[in-house]
């Protein structure tokens, strides 16, 4: 509900979904992992919500062959990735959120600042006690989220058939994240 609620989704559709869990529909859906080999060394994790895995794999193949993109096993790609939280902060200063988080006995991984934003990594399960910690301040972001340890280049070509790629999993309805490690996209 808070990620709706952060991708600005109307209160409206956000009831229909509530409503139709609660109403005991009989319907079983999974969380299921994808590992892709892109070109020039390029990774890709797809993270899917499906009720048919089978249909799943099928479009997520489909869009493979589209691109000559390869899909790995299950492990061949995430441990080139740190399962973090991800939290955004705005209006604030590196030191004054540091301290927050100090003295919430909260150990983050790294800090970083984009632009207006000062964006903090952590550990995936201290998601919350992190947004308690900095409660008080503007956090515009907020999610667990694969993140690369290293991020690459890559040529033009190359860019092209990963944008291609992306587009094509955006257009997957049981698609619901991409993460990569091409740095220029």
């Amino acid at each position: 509900i808070e990620k709706a609620r952060e991708d600005q989704v109307p209160n409206d559709i956000i009831k229909r979904a509530i409503d139709k869990v609660s109403s005991g529909v009989d319907e079983n859906y999974q969380t299921v992992r994808y590992e892709l080999f892109g070109p020039a060394g390029s990774t890709f994790i797809v993270e899917c919500l499906t009720d048919n895995v089978n249909r799943s794999v099928s479009s997520i193949r489909a869009a493979l062959n589209k691109t000559s993109v390869k899909m790995g096993g299950q492990g061949s790609v995430t441990f080139n990735y740190d399962h973090n939280a991800v939290i955004g902060v705005q209006g604030s200063t590196e030191d004054e959120i540091l301290e927050k988080l100090i003295e919430a006995g909260i150990d983050a991984d790294d800090m970083e600042a984009e632009g207006e934003t000062i964006v903090i990594y952590a550990d995936a399960t201290a998601l919350y006690d992190v947004k308690e910690a900095l409660k008080d301040l503007k956090v515009v972001a907020s999610e667990i989220a694969w993140v690369p340890k290293e991020l690459i280049k890559v040529n033009d070509e190359d860019k092209e058939i990963i944008k291609k790629l992306l587009s094509l999993l955006d257009d997957i309805d049981d698609v619901s994240h991409v993460y990569h490690n091409v740095s220029d996209i």
